[in-house]
């Protein structure tokens, strides 16, 4: 006999990063979230505890629970207790609901899932924005990292690989099977470009006749944004040049020591920006210097607001713009300045921007689940 009540189960699909800077795979994982709510699902996001875009998830009303454990940096007893909590809150959920478990970032990648696989959950999905390895670490650390992917990939039903690139990476690697991965490519809303704006010269204290070259990125090593200041150091005899770096990380003072060095006074680092939009406004070039990538947001950004680009010839930007001319081998800075050089004398310019819709990529996640 039943007690009289339905037991009505709802579906709960849940995502989990380990922090929500403002990078691309969290600006990914917020509109993962808005459109699994308009569709109908409910939606829980754990992550740890603050981020430039903490107060973003909050006003788009994402219920959010909070591990503060779960830190980027490795300490097995930290890892330990968020596998612990995560394990237990899973089990409470799973009681009312269906779960999806939805992963983000090689930490949150691993511990999440784990988590997941001990609550007793079988619809664990990752996606691998990036490798947390790559070729310039420790052969040691580099081995230990994959040794991981290759446990967790055994918990997780399907791997969503932001590029083929990234696929190929894991394979290469034997990171589970081929039939595990699928690829879904990042997407973007298109934009307008915003009108520049006399404010915003006035407040980073650039004249307004000056040209902006933009690079969004965080100041970290497989971003490699030394170069971005080796390029505003070899292209310093034009004094029509004002050079913006947007983004944080562990390569600040480094190159705020850089900055001083070579006296370069028409360089801002901006550190964490909330209005991107207005910085793309002003620009008239964007530049990505990155030696290692997923799938890159910041070229789409570019390409979304059609301002030209130079960037490194890596596999996942030549994905994105397979004939494009104005790539350029990493650290390349001689190349980089001759490309900017001949970008900012062209008149019409225009990309291709029917391949990044973001709609296409909501649908592709949607009837993954």
């Amino acid at each position: 006999m039943g007690n009289g009540r339905e037991n009505k189960r709802t579906t709960l699909v849940v995502h989990a990063i380990t922090k929500l800077d403002l990078g691309g795979a969290q600006k990914i994982v917020l509109q993962l979230l808005i459109h699994m709510k308009r569709k109908g699902y409910n939606v829980l996001l754990i992550c740890g505890e603050g981020g430039e875009l903490f107060e973003t998830f909050q006003k788009n009303n994402i219920n959010m629970h909070v591990i503060k454990e779960l830190k980027r940096e490795i300490n097995p007893i930290y890892d330990l207790l968020s596998i612990i909590k995560i394990t237990k809150l899973l089990r409470q959920l799973k009681r009312d609901n269906d779960v999806i478990v939805h992963t983000h970032t090689p930490k949150a990648g691993v511990i999440v899932r784990f988590s997941a696989y001990f609550a007793g959950m079988k619809k664990i999905y990752h996606t691998i924005h990036g490798w947390g390895f790559h070729k310039g670490q420790n052969i040691l650390s580099r081995f230990v990292f994959v040794l991981i992917e290759r446990l967790t990939a055994n918990v997780t039903k399907k791997m969503i690989a932001v590029s083929d690139y990234v696929k190929d990476i894991g394979l290469k690697y034997g990171i589970g099977k081929r039939n595990k991965y699928t690829v879904i490519r990042n997407g973007i809303e298109l934009k307008t470009k915003p009108e520049n704006s006399k404010s915003l010269y006035n407040e980073l204290g650039i004249p307004e006749n000056k040209k902006i070259i933009l690079q969004v990125s965080s100041l970290k090593p497989p971003k490699s944004p030394i170069d971005f200041l080796k390029i505003a150091k070899t292209l310093t005899k034009r004094d029509d040049l004002f050079f913006i770096i947007a983004g944080g990380g562990e390569l600040k003072e480094t190159m705020q020591a850089y900055i001083q060095t070579y006296n370069l006074k028409n360089v801002i680092l901006t550190g964490w920006y909330d209005n991107i939009s207005s910085l793309y406004g002003i620009a008239d070039i964007c530049t990505l210097t990155s030696i290692s990538e997923g799938m890159p947001l910041a070229v789409l950004e570019a390409i979304s607001f059609n301002v030209p680009l130079v960037a490194t010839n890596i596999p996942p930007i030549k994905e994105i713009l397979p004939h494009y001319k104005y790539l350029c081998p990493p650290h390349d800075i001689k190349c980089f300045a001759h490309n900017i050089r001949i970008l900012l004398a062209c008149q019409d310019f225009k990309y291709d921007k029917n391949n990044f819709d973001i709609n296409e990529m909501l649908h592709k996640y949607h009837l993954l689940y």
